[in-house]
């Protein structure tokens, strides 16, 4: 087998680990995964995510070597420990490429796939090559005596709570810039159509949120696959046929002032005299048909939450900025 052929099956491997990890993350966050996000997650555990990120691609590429002996493949063995430098080469880019860079802490990043591009080159060399398996002697009390320091170790870092301010920092700046970006670009639009100043920060906090899972190549690629009616452009907005970023966004408000006028009739009046008149049963039932409004575009409780907190961020940005 040739050599650029053993590297197109490291890359595809490394791809392949790259979707697997993200779906053990996605199913282990009652265990402390940190998922990106466009909002503040504390890392309160730092510890399995430290292991989880850089341990496991060293795991997933000595199981590899253990299928491949097993399948007769050794060349597809030579070098295997690439697959975890194509890994974390993969997975920045990927951020890169989904506008997505600006929230992820580089300063951990990079200390991360050094340590797991070492360790795979590392094992690779002493255990993978001679096909030798590491197995504790339980003849000796040394290694259970190091399972119960490594044990203890890993609990007490991973009740070490981080500080959050470089994710607030990374995620507001990340606001920040989309906000700029998009009012620039259709800031005359949604100032001329939302019916008020909160739908205009609903429409950019979508934007923005949208934008966060559906970046600009991948609508493109969307667009230009046959398929049903699904949803297009930045805001997302169901439509047959192709539509341009500004359809969508007139579409989109055209959606939000009229669920947000049929919200505002459909509040239901509290019994509690303080709360159902003046400024706070105001703000209650504003606040109750916005959020109706973000559910009338998507029920997800998840998007809900995070879209309401995105265009409470934007009112702050405005307010401090004296807009």
């Amino acid at each position: 087998m040739s050599e650029t052929l053993v590297v197109i099956v490291h890359i595809g491997l490394a791809v392949c680990f790259f979707y697997i990890l993200n779906w053990i993350g996605r199913h282990t966050v009652s265990l402390g995964y940190l998922q990106l996000s466009t909002f503040v997650r504390q890392d309160e555990a730092p510890a399995f995510n430290f292991i989880l990120r850089t341990v496991s691609p060293t795991i997933y590429i000595i199981l590899l070597s253990a299928i491949l002996y097993a399948l007769g493949e050794e060349n597809l063995i030579k070098s295997i420990w690439r697959v975890v430098l194509f890994y974390f080469l993969y997975r920045a880019l990927y951020n890169v490429a989904f506008g997505r860079a600006s929230l992820i802490n580089w300063r951990s990043f990079i200390p991360q796939g050094i340590v797991a591009v070492a360790l795979a080159y590392f094992l690779y060399h002493t255990l993978i090559l001679t096909k030798k398996y590491i197995i504790p002697d339980i003849d000796t009390l040394a290694n259970e005596l190091w399972l119960v320091i490594i044990f203890f170790l890993y609990s007490v870092l991973n009740r070490i709570q981080k500080s959050d301010e470089g994710i607030r920092r990374r995620r507001l700046n990340y606001i920040k810039k989309n906000y700029s970006r998009f009012k620039n670009q259709y800031g005359n639009l949604v100032a001329r159509k939302a019916v008020n100043q909160d739908i205009q920060y609903l429409a950019y906090a979508i934007m923005i949120y949208e934008n966060f899972g559906r970046p600009r190549f991948l609508r493109f690629i969307e667009d230009n696959i046959p398929r049903k009616t699904l949803t297009r452009g930045i805001m997302q907005v169901r439509s047959a046929n192709k539509i341009s970023n500004q359809e969508s966004v007139n579409i989109a408000i055209k959606k939000l002032n009229r669920d947000y006028k049929k919200s505002l009739r459909e509040v239901p009046i509290l019994k509690i005299p303080e709360m159902d008149q003046g400024d706070i049963g105001q703000m209650y039932k504003r606040r109750s048909a916005l959020r109706n409004t973000i559910a009338l575009y998507n029920k997800d409780m998840d998007y809900i939450s995070e879209v309401e907190e995105i265009a409470d961020e934007l009112a702050r940005i405005d307010s401090k900025e004296g807009v």
